[in-house]
C-alpha cells in the first residue's frame, strides 16, 4: 500500500510537471505571462522552450520513471530540480524583493520537493532500495 501510495505522488509530481515543460515547449505564447518574460527574437523563443520548458520536462520524465518503476534513485534528480527552482526564488527575493506570483510558484516548488521526498521515503520503507 506504501508503495502504491508512493507511485501515486511520484506520478501526480510527472503530470503537472511533464505539462508544464510540455507547454513551454510548445506553446510558449500562452505561457509568457505566467512566466512575466517575453523573447524578443527567434533565438529568445528557442531560449524560451530550452529554459522553461526542457528541464521541466526531464525531471517530470525522472518522477513518471520514478512511479512506473517504484525506483526512489529517480527521485532523487526531481529533488534537486525543485530545491534549485526554490534556491533560484529565494535569490530573487533577496535581489528583487517579493512577487505575489513568485511566492505562489515558490510554495509549489516546496510542495513539489516535499512529495518527492514523501514517495522517496515511503518506497524506501517498503523494502526497495535505491
Amino acid at each position: 500500500m506504501k508503495v502504491l501510495v508512493a507511485r501515486v505522488l511520484a506520478g501526480l509530481i510527472a503530470l503537472l510537471t511533464i505539462s508544464s515543460g510540455i507547454l513551454n515547449i510548445f506553446t510558449p505564447e500562452a505561457q509568457v505571462e505566467t512566466a512575466q518574460l517575453l523573447p524578443q527574437s527567434v533565438g529568445g523563443w528557442s531560449n524560451f522552450r530550452v529554459g522553461m520548458g526542457a528541464p521541466f520536462l526531464a525531471a517530470g520524465l525522472f518522477a513518471a520513471y520514478a512511479a512506473i518503476r517504484a525506483n526512489t534513485s529517480a527521485l532523487i534528480p526531481v529533488m534537486v530540480f525543485f530545491a534549485c527552482v526554490l534556491l533560484a526564488r529565494l535569490v530573487g527575493f533577496a535581489a528583487e524583493g517579493l512577487d505575489p506570483r513568485a511566492i505562489r510558484f515558490s510554495v509549489l516548488a516546496l510542495v513539489m520537493i516535499l512529495a518527492a521526498f514523501a514517495s522517496h521515503r515511503l518506497m524506501q520503507r517498503d523494502g526497495e532500495i535505491a
